[in-house]
């Protein structure tokens, strides 16, 4: 929607679901997450990506005041290091109804229009289910493709015969993506906490913003931005 910014998904998609002879739309947001505090709430994230989803059928789902044809929406973030006190957990975040004097009916498809799930997984943790079990197999960063391949074969029944057998080794390879952007977003910070420092040294020493971009050779813009960051 115009205003509202720029916001990248990991994976989006639409699925259908076939319930009593109705065709339902579903649109599904997957999130992979390296770790479980980044800093903010990941299901503040969720439900900020879920509304999102929401907002941006406005002309594509429904037009006008049609809001009885906005599709339900799930974001789902997959958090892979997760800590020890949590292990392997899984958690849905719905809206609901609350009376606080009863009497207006409950209608659940006119609110139950977004859901954020969250699916912590720890390689250590011996609670859980298939799904977590199944989700730790295909992201793990310690076992080969080959193996991945084998378990989710043998113990989950997972054809991997045709086109299903590349995907899922493609998918496999997730894992080791993770864990490379995570490298690289570290020495991005390490990096960008280096520049910080030189700039207060520099600033402390009465250097312009012109003087201190053309020392470090770095551009203004740059600069500005991280004196910003340290005010």
């Amino acid at each position: 929607m115009p205003g509202e910014g720029e916001l990248y998904y990991d994976i989006r998609f639409s699925v259908y679901y076939a319930r009593q002879k109705q065709r339902i739309k579903l649109i599904i947001n997957v999130e992979a997450q390296k770790e479980f505090n980044p800093g903010y709430s990941i299901i503040t994230r969720g439900i900020f990506y879920g509304a999102r989803m929401i907002s941006a059928q406005k002309g594509i789902e429904f037009a006008g005041r049609d809001y009885d044809n906005i599709r339900k929406v799930y974001s789902i973030w997959i958090c892979m290091n997760a800590p020890d006190y949590i292990g392997n957990a899984i958690s849905f975040y719905n809206f609901q109804k609350r009376d606080a004097i009863p009497g207006i009916p409950d209608a659940k498809e006119a609110y139950d229009k977004i859901s954020v799930v969250m699916i912590c997984l720890n390689a250590k943790s011996e609670k859980g289910n298939r799904l977590t079990k199944m989700l730790g197999i295909l992201l793990s960063p310690r076992l080969e493709t080959q193996a991945k391949i084998h378990q989710l074969e043998h113990e989950f029944d997972i054809p991997m015969e045709n086109d299903m057998g590349e995907e899922l080794n493609q998918m496999c390879n997730l894992s080791d993506y993770v864990e490379e952007l995570g490298i690289e977003k570290g020495i991005e910070k390490g990096i960008e906490k280096h520049l910080s420092q030189q700039v207060k040294k520099k600033l402390a020493k009465g250097r312009s913003v012109e003087e201190i971009a053309d020392e470090l050779e770095e551009d203004e813009a740059t600069i500005r931005r991280i004196l910003k960051n340290i005010e």
